[in-house]
């Protein structure tokens, strides 16, 4: 019985402590809704590395390199788009493409909003 409890105990702490001690979190989403201007973009990649769809995408604090995609226009040179961005430790940050109108295929990518991690980020 003490060896299940403390296994579930072990187990419980490591679900709370992550690698990403210090790292940031990129979303691909509009945090501000009522700015009609602004639409969701897909983070493809940082620092040249693909990242994962559909998943939380981590960095590394300090200056990168970021690709995203509009997902309107996907498959368009004109979708995507490359820019640096200087991360900050335990920093979350929602990217949006900033266009005239919803079917327009040039943007600029704009950080809609920024806030801080919880839960233990040691920054």
């Amino acid at each position: 019985m003490k060896t299940s409890f403390l296994l579930a105990v072990v187990l419980a702490a490591a679900g709370c402590a992550t690698p990403y001690t210090n790292n940031s979190e990129l979303v691909g989403t509009r945090y501000h809704k009522t700015e009609i201007e602004t639409y969701p973009v897909i983070v493809t990649s940082v620092d040249g590395v693909s990242t994962p769809v559909r998943q939380r995408i981590w960095v590394e604090p300090g200056m990168r390199e970021i690709e995203v995609e509009d997902p309107i226009h996907s498959g368009l040179a004109s979708a995507v788009k490359r820019f640096t961005l200087d991360v900050r430790p335990c920093t979350r940050y929602y990217l949006v493409a900033v266009k005239d109108t919803r079917l327009s295929s040039d943007y600029e990518v704009r950080v809609d909003y920024t806030e801080p991690l919880e839960g233990g980020c040691k920054g």
